[in-house]
């Protein structure tokens, strides 16, 4: 999955640091993405803004190289962890910049969603929400398996496209076969991001979400 939008299949090779402003660095594993055709050529492309040691930032126009006391601005998801910079905002399923980072980390932040649109691509916000609905019915769906008294109403769980159960293993058996298929769903599903600020807000403030991770709190940890 693309790691700028976590929605496309990422096939695309990208230069986090942009080769035609940093030469030095077009050949440094370090600075290889996965990212999606969409990401890297539809938005990123070669944008580059720098900002300087006063905190303001400036575009770098082409055939022209950065300044020397610069940094780039942009997260590098290879050294920088997104989370340190931005939450999602979940009704909006929009990202924001999170409170309490430095002037840098902000304009490195506000620059990255601007080169690459996270928050203005309607195909983004639309299946953020819908990640965020399916994340729900995977959470409520395992909880409600463990909670199962007999194979029968473990049946009754299942989605109609399951395959049928092996009624050779025991019930307990079922129920961790089962709680690893949903882990593994949640853990690779699209839209990381989401099931990240469900954790650290929904736990918190949604009554739906608090009771299905007191039922399994395993689930902060997937």
């Amino acid at each position: 999955v693309c790691n700028y939008c976590e929605h496309n299949e990422g096939y695309d090779i990208e230069h986090i640091f942009p080769k035609s402003f940093y030469p030095e660095k077009a050949f440094i594993w370090e600075n290889y993405l996965l990212a999606c055709k969409s990401c890297n050529s539809a938005y990123k492309l070669d944008k580059c803004f720098v900002i300087n040691e006063k905190d303001n930032r400036s575009k770098v126009d082409r055939g022209t190289e950065p300044p020397i006391k610069s940094t780039c601005a942009f997260i590098n998801p290879r050294i920088d962890n997104p989370n340190d910079f931005m939450f999602m905002e979940l009704g909006t399923y929009t990202f924001q910049p999170k409170r309490g980072i430095s002037k840098t980390n902000e304009i490195k932040c506000d620059t990255t969603l601007e080169i690459l649109q996270l928050n203005l691509r309607d195909t983004l916000l639309h299946s953020r929400k819908e990640a965020y609905n399916s994340y729900y019915d995977k959470a409520e769906r395992i909880v409600r398996i463990l909670n199962c008294e007999n194979i029968s109403q473990l049946e009754n769980c299942l989605r109609p496209n399951q395959n049928k159960i092996d009624k050779t293993k025991s019930l307990d058996e079922l129920k961790m076969l089962y709680k690893t298929g949903f882990k593994n769903e949640i853990k690779n599903h699209q839209h990381p991001s989401v099931w990240y600020a469900i954790k650290l807000i929904e736990s918190k403030i949604n009554d739906k979400w608090q009771q299905l991770f007191v039922d399994l709190p395993e689930l902060l940890s997937w």
